[in-house]
């Protein structure tokens, strides 16, 4: 277990002074393991892909969305007139 004053300091090197996890590991005396694990977070590990919760779009929400869309967006023309072609 690396103490947190250590972990700070491991984040500190690795973000704002960019060094890279072996020369971090080199001069800490760690392993690069130890380096790589203090770098990880919580927040960025993803959960396996079955575990995922994506809503399943049918006929009816999918009509429902692109109303929606419709009436949110301005509306588009792709008339131009002479004037702008040659102008």
């Amino acid at each position: 277990m690396v103490p947190d004053e250590q972990v700070a300091s491991i984040r500190h090197l690795f973000h704002a002074e960019h060094w890279k996890i072996g020369t971090i590991a080199t001069e800490l005396l760690l392993h690069p393991d130890t380096v790589r694990r203090a770098l990880e977070t919580d927040h960025f590990r993803s959960q396996p892909p079955c575990a995922l919760s994506l809503p399943i779009l049918t006929s009816t929400s999918c009509a429902r969305l692109c109303s929606n869309i419709r009436a949110c967006a301005p509306p588009v023309s792709f008339r131009s007139s002479p004037a702008r072609l040659h102008g």
